[in-house]
């Protein structure tokens, strides 16, 4: 649902402190992470707990993405420095195309010709699609579009992680009309 908003998601950070002496440490972190408390003041052996936020609201694109950031640990009047690792991932219902151009090159006049491309779903999510060809009056003169195309498997879906599903298009150059059947999908 695109009108409700992503929630960030939390992990719970345990920091206790292991010497003698009480320790002021000041936690730094980039967005899109985020920390309850940028400084904390522990006795000797005290235990506290930072909640650790990632937003993935931060991917607009709606594309998958993997943000590793580290969050920084510092201590007042003492050099030693730490650090945790941070690892958010985004995961949106996106596919692979096998090919990004499809070029029919010179196409005889009353001939087709096919080209296929497959599509991969290698992230988790099912993913349900619609194919479908953008106006082709914004790439090229309408004066030079003489052929035809047509598609098949314009929808259809795709399971999670590694499975693909085919796509096939054709090109006919000429007045002729395709003949059925003749250039289904094989």
């Amino acid at each position: 649902d695109k009108a409700k908003p992503i929630q960030p998601m939390s992990k719970t950070l345990e920091l206790k402190n292991i010497s003698p002496l009480d320790v002021k440490t000041f936690l730094k972190v980039q967005p899109p992470f985020h920390v309850s408390a940028e400084c904390l003041f522990l006795r000797p052996d005290e235990v506290s707990e930072v909640r650790v936020e990632f937003d993935p609201a931060f991917k607009v694109d709606r594309v998958c993405g993997v943000v590793k950031q580290k969050l920084a640990v510092h201590y007042q009047d003492h050099p030693q420095k730490d650090h945790v690792n941070l690892v958010g991932e985004v995961v949106f219902p996106n596919l692979r195309l096998s090919e990004e151009k499809l070029d029919f090159g010179s196409v005889l006049n009353d001939t087709t010709k096919q080209l296929t491309i497959t599509l991969e779903n290698p992230f988790p999510l099912p993913v349900s699609y619609q194919w479908m060809f953008i106006e082709e009056c914004e790439m090229v003169p309408p004066e030079d579009l003489t052929g035809r195309f047509e598609s098949f498997n314009e929808s259809g879906s795709v399971r999670p992680l590694g499975d693909s599903g085919v796509f096939r298009s054709s090109a006919t150059k000429g007045f002729g009309a395709l003949e059925d059947g003749g250039s289904g999908p094989h």
